[in-house]
């Protein structure tokens, strides 16, 4: 196994339905991502320690686009929360994307959505954050 350590948002860690083990956990399991949602066992209230393999750092939510069958990712703002991504282009990669919301983030550009072959749902920020919004009108989503 590889020395190089994968990075993650904590709160990206923290939406997760269960905590990884290794890194194949991280990119196989998660089916459905879903910010706002309180669990009991958030690292972030516990405290809890990380595998040695994964190192928190603030924004980065690249390793989303090497989950390879997430197929929900809700990122809405709950109680004023607004997150900040340093970089959506990993959703370039999320083939299997069929629900998606980032109404609580900084998300603007709309040509990351335009190959996303099975996209059935997306709910965006408000039409004066974005731009390309001429994409929109081509998606097969509501």
């Amino acid at each position: 196994m590889s020395d190089e350590k994968i990075t993650i948002d904590r709160r990206l860690y923290d939406a997760l339905e269960e905590f990884p083990q290794t890194p194949y956990d991280l990119k196989n399991k998660p089916k459905v991502i879903e910010f706002g949602r309180w669990k009991p066992n958030s690292c972030i209230l516990s405290g809890t320690s990380v595998s040695n393999w994964l190192e928190f750092k603030d924004g980065d939510f690249n390793i989303i686009g090497e989950m390879k069958n997430l197929h929900t990712l809700i990122i809405k703002s709950e109680s004023g929360i607004h997150y900040t991504v340093n970089d959506f282009s990993f959703l370039k990669k999320c083939m299997k994307l069929k629900k998606l919301d980032l109404t609580g983030t900084n998300f603007s550009d709309c040509r990351l959505l335009e190959n996303l072959p099975v996209l059935k749902y997306v709910c965006l920020p408000p039409q004066k954050q974005l731009c390309n919004t001429e994409v929109l009108g081509q998606l097969h989503a509501k």
